[in-house]
């Protein structure tokens, strides 16, 4: 019920921040977040869930198929590069582990292409726009970006136990970042471990990556129980 719940949550807010887009009250989508990239990670991580209840479920099928599809046109619309190397890599690891078929990538695939056709035969001239408009900004967000990950080191270096405080490094920016073309006011540092390091420290950044890796240690011993009960629905 939480899975479905929350995929048909993230499904309206994909067609919400769609239809945003493509009567151009946005350049590129972000829903109700606001941010585009906040809005790809969220839409990112919901997508496996919805490939799973296409998989689970035969009575809702259809529902979730076009679910996936929403989540996939709206995952496009964002323009998130980060977002999308996410989700390749994911498939990649997927398939390297046998956790997934091929056949199962050959019809995400299909589905990604149909997708894309339908968004280019129905709103060439706006894709077009949008995507121009990134490509000219593409190499002022690459110096950009750097500025901010330098900005983040110098941070740390300064405050290496406690970190500036959360949610600070855009408000401490103003004093670390150096030569940024696009000059945001208020930067996010686009890279979680560095903001991270940044705001709370090298302490911090050490809790932060052994809750991930708990949460991968304690994924692992539940897919060997799930293995050892021969649980199909579980494995998934």
């Amino acid at each position: 019920v939480l899975l479905r719940v929350l995929v048909l949550s993230a499904t309206a807010a994909a067609i919400y921040g769609t239809v945003l887009f493509i009567t151009g009250r946005v350049d590129r989508v972000s829903g109700p977040i606001g941010e585009a990239n906040d809005f790809a990670y969220v839409l990112a991580a919901v997508l496996p869930f919805a490939v799973y209840l296409v998989a689970r479920g035969r009575r809702f099928r259809p529902l979730w198929i076009v679910a996936c599809a929403l989540l996939i046109g709206a995952l496009l619309g964002t323009l998130s590069r980060g977002a999308l190397v996410g989700l390749a890599a994911v498939v990649l690891w997927a398939v390297a582990t046998r956790r997934v078929r091929i056949a199962g990538v050959l019809a995400g695939a299909v589905v990604v292409a149909g997708v894309v056709l339908l968004a280019f035969t129905l709103w060439r001239p706006l894709i077009d726009e949008r995507l121009a408009a990134k490509s000219v900004v593409a190499q002022a967000n690459v110096e950009s970006r750097q500025a901010y990950w330098s900005a983040a080191l110098r941070m740390a270096a300064d405050h290496p136990v406690l970190g500036v405080g959360p949610g600070r490094f855009g408000i401490e920016s103003r004093e670390y970042i150096l030569n940024d073309p696009i000059n945001i006011t208020n930067p996010v540092a686009h890279n979680a471990y560095l903001e991270v390091l940044a705001e709370g420290g090298l302490p911090t950044l050490i809790a932060f990556v052994a809750f991930l890796a708990g949460s991968w240690r304690l994924t692992v011993r539940a897919r060997n129980r799930m293995r050892a009960r021969e649980d199909a629905d579980g494995l998934r």
